[in-house]
């Protein structure tokens, strides 16, 4: 019987840094010396003589036989990235639509594996924003795993960059935040993704990333940061989000960070060297701002309207 990862099991290899460790490998099936095997079996380790002879047969039906867990033949090539039997199953055009129990679809598979080839060879419009039982697409996949090419052939072929897992409100970008790949990150946001989703439990793309320490990714995200999330990125990418960078060097110059820049005055910011009219208003007014907000001591979810639609 060929081994069978369940969703949380995906899922689970899917949020490690590095996941290819937790492939399974040949222990994981139960192969004895007998020479008949199962077809999932053979289609996991790559026994393309065991499948030639089921298409060969005139009992094909048994290629679209799925197993307690409702895989077949086909996802668990997929699955293994056994590309010959891929092609010789792909001859029939069911296979293309398989989904286990879960949802997960072969071309969910070959995301998760950065197999662009056989993401091109499943490619069909119906299929690229197709949704497992917890809501995610194939670009989710991509993502998880940090498969920066499949990442790319699907934003190139129309994924929906802003679909929302149905398990916690996660987007795409969130999760490529959470992985910290700023390349993934970028290629998103290039893409049209909105850095301003929050999750079911109040997170955001720019939170999940400080919280997991990628501040390269919270440098990316900080232009589109909230006043409430200003504590998360650093004076440098607050400013440079609001295109007063080349100011910073007034700051640096004094170690002036974040929670001081919060108290400063008008006076306070003329001393510095801050002498620009234009650029000293915009600093007052986020700074204003941020102490308006921050005296509320308000959740996540009240300190801006975005927030409170979305969430509340």
């Amino acid at each position: 019987m060929a081994f069978c990862p369940d969703h949380d099991y995906v899922l689970r290899m899917s949020w490690t840094p590095d996941c290819a460790e937790n492939q399974p490998t040949l222990a994981d099936f139960d192969i004895n010396d007998s020479s008949h095997i199962d077809l999932c079996t053979a289609a996991s380790i790559g026994d393309h003589e065991v499948i030639l002879s089921a298409v060969n047969s005139n009992d094909r039906k048994t290629l679209w036989k799925k197993n307690a867990n409702g895989w077949t033949p086909f996802l668990y090539a997929c699955y293994q990235d056994q590309n010959k039997i891929i092609k010789l199953l792909l001859s029939f055009e069911e296979h293309r639509f398989d989904c286990n129990n879960n949802g997960i679809t072969p071309m969910m598979y070959a995301a998760l594996n950065g197999n662009c080839e056989l993401l091109a060879l499943l490619y069909e419009g119906r299929l690229i924003n197709m949704t497992d039982v917890k809501g995610w697409t194939p670009l989710f996949y991509a993502i998880s795993r940090r498969k920066n090419e499949a990442v790319k052939f699907l934003l190139q072929c129309g994924a929906n960059v802003d679909t929302i897992a149905s398990d916690n409100g996660y987007s795409a970008l969130m999760v490529a935040a959470a992985g910290g790949k700023p390349s993934i990150v970028e290629m998103l946001l290039n893409a049209g993704a909105n850095p301003h989703l929050v999750a079911w439990d109040g997170d955001t793309a720019l939170s999940i990333a400080h919280r997991n320490g990628f501040f390269e990714v919270v440098r990316l995200l900080s232009p589109f940061s909230r006043h409430c999330e200003y504590p998360l990125i650093d004076l440098y990418c607050l400013l440079y989000s609001k295109g007063l960078e080349e100011h910073y060097k007034h700051f640096q110059a004094r170690d002036i960070d974040m929670r001081t820049f919060f108290t400063l005055t008008e006076d306070d910011l003329k001393e510095i060297g801050i002498r620009i009219v234009g650029p000293r208003k915009k600093m007052l007014q986020i700074i204003s701002q941020w102490q308006e907000v921050h005296q509320n001591h308000m959740c996540h979810a009240k300190l801006c309207n975005l927030c409170y639609g979305l969430y509340l």
